[in-house]
């Protein structure tokens, strides 16, 4: 290693760390401010909506209040309604959520989903989140990919019925 290219590594190295150092300050006031009673919910439901701030918003949910996470709880089944490169941290969060609450909610926020025309990717991701949380409402979903006249969705009634029990 050349001194010039050890002096760019250090150089990296100590932007990276500045960075950090500036992302946990900001981090630190942001959650003051949540403790102050500012209501981040809209922050965080644009955030959710677009690709480049999702990621941050998504490893920020777990660490703020349940009661939070379940007022963006409807964007959050949303967005596991389809594939995406965060589709586990969206699973991730809804899992942090209280099990019973979930369980209370997400029938009425799948039924949203289902009131409109889907793709066999939409009926899949959500049979997928249902699976994960043992929701009995995947029977339901399963029942409705039963009918359909897409032979790729009832291809998913197919490989969930079993589990939708």
């Amino acid at each position: 290693m050349t001194a010039h290219t050890a002096q760019q590594a250090e150089l990296l190295w100590q932007t990276m760390f500045n960075a950090e150092q500036t992302f946990i300050g900001a981090r630190m006031a942001f959650f003051q401010a949540v403790q102050s009673g500012d209501d981040v919910v809209p922050i965080l439901e644009k955030a959710l909506s677009g690709p480049s701030q999702r990621g941050m918003a998504l490893r920020l949910l777990p660490l703020l209040d349940e009661s939070i996470r379940r007022q963006v709880f409807p964007t959050l089944v949303e967005l596991a309604s389809v594939g995406h490169s965060h589709i586990q941290l969206v699973r991730d969060v809804i899992q942090s959520i209280s099990g019973d609450w979930v369980q209370e909610h997400i029938g009425s926020e799948v039924e949203k989903i289902l009131d409109r025309s889907l793709t066999y990717e939409e009926y899949r991701r959500l049979a997928e989140l249902l699976d994960l949380l043992h929701s009995p409402y995947l029977r339901t979903l399963v029942q409705r990919a039963a009918q359909s006249n897409d032979l790729d969705i009832r291809e998913v009634a197919t490989d969930f019925s079993s589990r939708a029990q």
